[in-house]
């Protein structure tokens, strides 16, 4: 299952990394280097609060769903003894 997280993260990273490539060269040619360079910049300001939300949340969150796999595994197991 982590393989599998792995290699979805790099396939999205390297789709990401190819589209953002294919964009930007349309940018230095309208606008110039400094204003896109600009415009990149303000992208990582504006999306930098969800970084620190996940950051902040992404424990509690990991936790709760431990816990409710834990649970369900508990019923199942139960359920399993039952028979």
């Amino acid at each position: 299952m982590a393989a599998t997280a792995t290699a979805a993260n790099n396939i999205v990273r390297c789709w990401m990394g190819a589209g953002a490539t294919a964009l930007v060269v349309p940018m230095i040619n309208a606008w110039g280097v400094g204003w896109t360079g600009t415009f990149l910049g303000l992208m990582i300001i504006f999306f930098s609060p969800m970084l620190w939300y996940i950051m902040r949340n992404g424990p509690t969150w990991r936790k709760e769903a431990k816990e409710k796999r834990d649970k369900k595994a508990e019923k199942k197991l139960a359920h399993d003894l039952e028979r």
